[in-house]
């Protein structure tokens, strides 16, 4: 058995780099975090996505699968974006001066926040991205790139990640879900 071909190597490449966007994000998020700049973190999950775009339409070349599944990709992106909308304006209009006390979803007023902040939005991304991710599994498998549907699953997991990375940040604090 001999080293694989250039053109399979860059096919196992494009295959594993939503993998390579997601360790970024795990390392990046925990040392901004660590120096306790939150400001830095939003630029780390949007470079993130940004290079989830890019290793998207990499594996959409490769793979030879129809760009109807670029255009999804797109699509799960733009989700994200107005998802993270969502939670900033709900942010504003529910948290009282602008600072997210530990255990305030646990309390009466928190409970129309919650919902509004971290549920609706996650739940109804989480409802989209796996219609998005149903559009170009169909067309892949319609083009004849079976085992491409996999990378595409992969890629939609990682793109979730992305997107619900600052809920994360929500429940822990609100939720009172770790202990200080």
């Amino acid at each position: 058995m001999g080293l694989p071909k250039p053109d399979q190597a860059i096919r196992v490449a494009a295959a594993l780099s939503p993998l390579g966007i997601l360790v970024a994000l795990w390392l990046g998020t925990i040392a901004t975090l660590m120096r306790g700049s939150t400001a830095v973190v939003c630029v780390v999950i949007g470079v993130c996505l940004i290079l989830l775009l890019m290793a998207g339409s990499w594996i959409v070349r490769v793979s030879g699968m129809p760009r109807v599944v670029v255009a999804a990709m797109w699509a799960t992106a733009g989700v994200t974006c107005v998802g993270w909308a969502w939670q900033r304006v709900a942010y504003v209009m529910f948290i009282p001066d602008g600072f997210l006390t530990y255990g305030y979803f646990l309390r009466p007023p928190g409970s129309a926040a919650r919902v509004y902040m971290m549920s609706g939005p996650v739940e109804l991304g989480g409802l989209l991205f796996a219609t998005a991710f149903g559009v170009a599994a169909r067309r892949a498998l319609k083009a004849k790139t079976r085992w491409w549907v996999v990378t595409l699953l992969l890629w939609w997991l990682v793109a979730y990640a992305v997107f619900a990375l600052p809920s994360v940040n929500l429940w822990a604090q609100g939720d009172a879900g770790i202990f200080i």
